[in-house]
């Protein structure tokens, strides 16, 4: 079957899932960082010694201060939480995310991906809908509901990874599931901006306004994904003749027959590449995941940036792997069509670049002291060398196996993948 029917008939099913996954991934994102910046304002920074302007390195401008020497430019909310309060509400949502990602392959298994990925979508919504309920029920009850939002985006992500591994030709991979991952960065963008400007409004009461507009927009997407998610195309009730062949041809374990296989958890536990991906991931997330939740309290603490610009700042650093990230994809793809260098160099060449890049800038932020604008830019590049790994580990997930995308299957198929390459 030649590649030519590839093109051949109306909008491809594989697209529009692939369109709609995206902007999921995009808008649970934004549950997932919207309180990063909506804490800035939820919280009397003076009242709970968070922000002491004297005892800075870098001072406040003037403008920051009233006639009578205090504060005037800094957001105060309701709620006394001592940064250490904070850093246990912001961290929940993680702690149920890893239990969610590592519980989430028999789930997945069970109960079918796109099941799960459509109801996982309805629970953070609903949870990220709540926050304004819960934050003044105390920190035990928002913490919980941020571990459920946790919980649910975690199997969101394996539902996701399965998903692409059943719908993405070999040679289109990278470029799909960078694109789908850059929902992350887009999501970031637009959660952080948004939520800044929501925040200094009017409208529902300030910041609480964030979380119902953002958790709206996770019921619609719920909505739409109902009728564009399928498990496979071989389930899917509105794909072409042309398309269902193309995906045959280019995806022959993926038969109607053969998606609910065993779990080789030995296989798993024993494969070489599955723990060079896992040691991979680890590495930048660290960092990523530590940036995205303090980078907002850092330019409001101690570069003395007021909410808007915040969200603003965060938004400019994360569009810069955003842009990347599909670069780096497309980069891979094209460099896997031409056989210049095998899939195992291509792969650790990206992953280098991206793993390397982001430690060297956050190295000299500290060099840089009070001086905004540099820091600002040096931020945008740890995270637009970031965006590399597009082209390094995020594919690795599913050519390791595309049936057990979300588990880490053994590397047997790896082998094949790279044989059709």
């Amino acid at each position: 079957m030649g590649t030519s029917e590839e093109h051949k008939g109306c909008l491809q099913s594989r697209y529009v899932l692939i369109f709609w996954i995206f902007t999921t991934v995009t808008v649970l994102y934004t549950h997932r960082v919207g309180l990063n910046v909506a804490m800035v304002a939820m919280v009397n920074s003076t009242s709970t010694g968070s922000l002491n302007l004297s005892t800075f390195e870098c001072p406040a401008p003037e403008s920051m201060f009233n006639q009578s020497g205090h504060p005037s430019r800094v957001t105060q909310g309701e709620y006394d939480w001592s940064p250490s309060v904070q850093g246990i509400i912001m961290g929940a949502f993680y702690h149920g995310y890893i239990c969610s990602l590592l519980l989430g392959s028999p789930v997945v298994a069970k109960l079918g991906a796109r099941r799960v990925f459509v109801s996982t979508v309805l629970v953070s919504s609903v949870l990220t809908l709540g926050v304004p309920w819960f934050a003044p029920l105390g920190v035990a009850l928002l913490s919980a509901a941020r571990v459920g939002a946790g919980v649910a985006q975690g199997l969101t992500y394996t539902a996701m990874y399965t998903l692409v591994g059943r719908w993405a030709p070999p040679r289109q991979r990278a470029s799909l599931l960078a694109i789908v991952m850059t929902g992350n960065q887009v999501g970031t963008i637009l959660g952080m901006t948004a939520t800044g400007y929501l925040c200094d409004g009017d409208f529902a009461g300030g910041w609480p306004s964030s979380f119902i507009v953002l958790g709206g927009l996770g019921v619609l997407c719920f909505l739409a994904d109902c009728f564009t998610i399928y498990d496979s195309p071989a389930t899917h009730p509105r794909i072409s003749d042309t398309e269902q062949r193309f995906l045959s041809a280019q995806l022959p374990h993926m038969s109607k027959e053969k998606q609910r296989v065993a779990t080789p958890w030995r296989s798993i536990l024993r494969s070489g590449p599955v723990w060079a991906v896992a040691a991979a991931k680890m590495s930048w997330t660290w960092g990523y995941y530590t940036i995205l939740t303090k980078l907002p309290m850092y330019l409001h603490v101690v570069l003395h940036f007021p909410i808007q610009e915040n969200g603003f700042i965060n938004a400019l650093v994360y569009t810069t792997e955003s842009i990347t990230g599909i670069l780096a994809g497309y980069m891979a793809d094209l460099l896997m069509k031409r056989k210049i260098g095998s899939p195992t160099v291509i792969r650790r060449c990206f992953e280098t670049i991206g793993l390397i890049g982001p430690a060297i800038c956050l190295a000299v932020i500290p060099a840089l002291g009070c001086d905004s604008l540099p820091v600002v830019i040096v931020l945008a590049l740890s995270m637009g060398t970031l965006g590399m790994i597009h082209g390094g580990d995020m594919p690795n997930v599913v050519e390791l196996a595309p049936d057990h995308a979300g588990k880490f299957q053994n590397d047997r198929l790896t082998n094949q993948r790279s044989d059709s390459q």
